[in-house]
């Protein structure tokens, strides 16, 4: 009898016989893998599972045999049928697979939502990232999901509808990430930071309902120095604020339930800014953790919403650019600091990094505002780049320079405890004379 022929392989590499499941085992396993991503084991725990649809919908196929149009089935087909509300699905429905999951939820709550499109892009996204890995590692010659990144798989209407689930979402959590926003030019920068609150590093002159806190003072200098979004920056712990490779970062993440990132590249380290050092962050930290507080901003109080640290912060932020006289048109917000810091990044040579090698500045850029190199741009040299030492980020940052910027004072620590106490104080019932760690939203969830 005639041998069977070999079956053939879609593309090559070391792994091209290999199984999804067991490429994802080592991908979850690997220290350079979804660990560097995820910190908490339960949520790679979580994450494993969720990537472990895609073979219980498509077959465990060897990596080989994984290809553009398969995924694109998945995204456009299965991917479409997933229910939202997950962690709310009834008992009496949830079964081990998705599958029967699926069917039981048709038969009793044929009207439960879908999951929504930001999510199911977010799946997709935790695929392509395994796939770039096994690029990186040499495992795989070739990205199957390479020509998928930018598509949509969305139809017009869903489309816009997603936008218009977006854009409440942005607004609800103070983050104006899309077009029509732009930097604040010379003249704004001028008129913000010439305000008293950062002529004299402290709010001392601001009585009544209108007194300020150390908040209404940092939050524009993360934002303009670090490139921070209002939520991400409003949601910081002090445990947050920590030092890598001798480097001070930010370490944005969203590892307790009260915090969330826009998206899972989001979460990185920022070197702290020069100009940030010298204004007294590290020593108002300091101060706060011997005052027994755990979060950077101690007097913000979440709210059981998306914006949730942020929605305070926001509001004020908006009031004081008001007061400005700057138009609320949407075209200077609050997210305009992280575009003045993105387009001072632009402008840091590559030398500062000790080497000319703009690829590698460009790689460090992006990875410092939390952005996804274009597709356009990735390749294996840009992949083995994705996370460029901190040192390297820190000499970036540091060259980050704003002409004609005024000189913001030393902010004054003993006034900002006090204004910290003043407002505890001023809160209602339980919360009265405490800072939130997120109770309003971790009940929200459960």
């Amino acid at each position: 009898a005639k041998a069977p022929e070999p079956h053939a392989l879609a593309r090559g590499g070391k792994w091209a016989d290999k199984r999804f499941s067991e490429a994802l085992d080592a991908y979850c396993s690997s220290p350079d893998g979804l660990p560097k991503t995820l910190s908490s084991a339960t949520e790679q725990r979580q994450r494993r599972a969720g990537m472990m649809l895609f073979p219980e919908f498509m077959g465990d196929l060897p990596l080989g045999k994984i290809d553009g149009d398969v995924l694109r089935a998945y995204r456009d087909g299965p991917l479409k049928t997933f229910p939202g509300n997950a962690n709310h699905l009834p008992k009496a429905v949830k079964c081990a697979s998705m599958k029967d999951t699926i069917d039981a939820l048709k038969a009793t709550h044929p009207d439960w939502p879908l999951m929504s499109a930001d999510m199911q892009r977010e799946r997709m996204q935790w695929l392509f990232r395994f796939f770039q890995w096994l690029v990186a590692r040499g495992y795989m010659d070739a990205d199957p999901s390479a020509g998928l990144v930018g598509e949509s798989g969305m139809t017009k209407a869903d489309t816009k509808a997603a936008r218009r689930d977006a854009a409440a979402a942005r607004k609800a959590a103070g983050d104006d990430d899309d077009e029509g926003r732009g930097p604040f030019s010379d003249e704004d920068l001028k008129k913000i930071f010439s305000q008293p609150l950062f002529v004299n590093g402290h709010g001392r002159h601001v009585k009544g309902a209108e007194r300020c806190g150390p908040y209404e003072f940092w939050l524009p200098m993360l934002g303009l120095f670090g490139g921070l979004r209002l939520k991400e920056a409003s949601q910081l712990y002090l445990s947050d604020v920590r030092q890598v490779d001798g480097v001070w970062c930010l370490d944005v993440n969203e590892a307790t339930a009260d915090k969330s990132l826009k998206n899972e590249q989001s979460a990185r380290l920022v070197p702290l800014h020069p100009a940030l050092v010298a204004a007294g962050f590290l020593g108002y930290c300091e101060r706060l953790k011997i005052e027994g507080f755990q979060r950077v901003f101690p007097e913000l109080s979440c709210v059981a919403a998306d914006a949730r640290y942020a929605k305070e912060s926001g509001r004020r932020m908006s009031m004081m650019l008001e007061k400005l006289g700057m138009p609320r048109d949407g075209s200077r917000v609050f997210h305009s600091f992280r575009h003045n810091m993105n387009n001072a990044l632009v402008r840091v040579p590559a030398s500062v990094l000790g080497f000319a090698d703009p690829t590698l500045a460009r790689v460090a850029r992006y990875s410092i505002m939390g952005h996804d190199l274009p597709p356009g741009e990735r390749d294996v040299n840009t992949v083995s780049y994705l996370r460029g030492k901190t040192s390297e980020m820190a000499a970036l940052v540091a060259g980050v320079r704003y002409e004609g910027l005024p000189v913001v004072k030393r902010f004054d620590i003993d006034w900002g405890v006090e204004a910290i106490r003043d407002a505890l104080g001023r809160k209602h019932g339980s919360r009265k004379g405490r800072e939130d760690m997120g109770e309003a939203w971790t009940r929200r969830v459960r």
